[in-house]
């Protein structure tokens, strides 16, 4: 289960075709979307799918810090 005690630096960021935030819905999705994946997919995915999001038209308006950690 997620924490309520998420940073909102990546859910923050602007994009897509209307200039919005990607907001924490989104971000959860995606989290629960790729959390069974390997962590460096995981980061990829993030990466990618931040990119895509702000087309390479918007700034990054907040720092952002994804923590993946893996438990056997």
């Amino acid at each position: 289960m997620l924490s309520q005690n998420l940073s909102d630096g990546y859910q923050d960021q602007f994009g897509g075709i209307d200039n919005r935030k990607f907001m924490k819905k989104k971000f959860r999705e995606l989290l629960l979307f790729i959390h069974a994946e390997p962590l460096n997919l995981q980061q990829i995915i993030l990466d990618d799918t931040l990119k895509n999001w702000q087309m390479d038209m918007y700034e990054q308006t907040d720092d952002i810090l994804v923590l993946g950690i893996k438990t056997e």
